[in-house]
C-alpha cells in the first residue's frame, strides 16, 4: 500500500512582506493519505496520475500570478520528489481542476517545469513501501 500524507501550503512572496493564501483541495488534505487518482501510472504503481483539484482564495491585490509545486521532501534522493512545477497561473484562475496537468492546451499563458521524471507534466507520487513519506504543495 502507498502511504502519502499530504501537506497543502499557501504562500506569496511580495517584496518583503508575506501573505498567506487560503488553499484547499478535496483531492488531498493534510495528515490524510492520498486518493488512487494522483498516484503514479508505470514504476509497478497503478494510480491514475491525476493532478489534484486545487483551490485558493484571498489573493492579495496586484497578484500578477501564480505557481504550484508539489514536492515530496523526504524521498531517498537529497533534493526529494518534484511532482509537479506550473507556473505563470493567471491571477484570473482561482482553482485547478483535477487532472488538468494532462490537458491541452493547459491555461493560457500558463506553464509546466520539467520534474524529476524529466517531463513537463505532473508526476503521481509513488514512494517505497515504508514510512509514509510527505507531499507539500505549495502556492506560490
Amino acid at each position: 500500500m502507498i502511504r502519502i500524507i499530504a501537506f497543502l501550503t499557501a504562500a506569496l512572496l511580495f517584496t518583503s512582506n508575506a501573505y498567506a493564501l487560503d488553499l484547499s483541495s478535496p483531492d488531498i488534505a493534510t495528515g490524510r493519505t492520498l486518493n488512487t487518482a494522483q498516484i503514479y501510472k508505470g514504476f509497478g504503481c497503478s494510480g491514475d496520475n491525476f493532478s489534484p483539484t486545487l483551490i485558493w482564495k484571498d489573493v492579495p491585490a496586484g497578484t500578477l500570478s501564480f505557481a504550484v509545486t508539489v514536492h515530496d521532501p523526504d524521498a531517498p534522493t537529497g533534493s526529494g520528489w518534484w511532482h509537479w512545477i506550473i507556473y505563470d497561473i493567471s491571477s484570473s484562475i482561482s482553482h485547478l481542476p483535477s487532472g488538468i496537468a494532462i490537458k491541452r492546451p493547459l491555461l493560457p499563458n500558463a506553464n509546466q517545469g520539467v520534474t524529476v521524471l524529466g517531463k513537463s507534466e505532473f508526476g503521481g507520487l509513488s514512494p517505497p513501501p515504508g514510512t509514509p513519506h510527505h507531499a507539500e504543495t505549495f502556492l506560490l
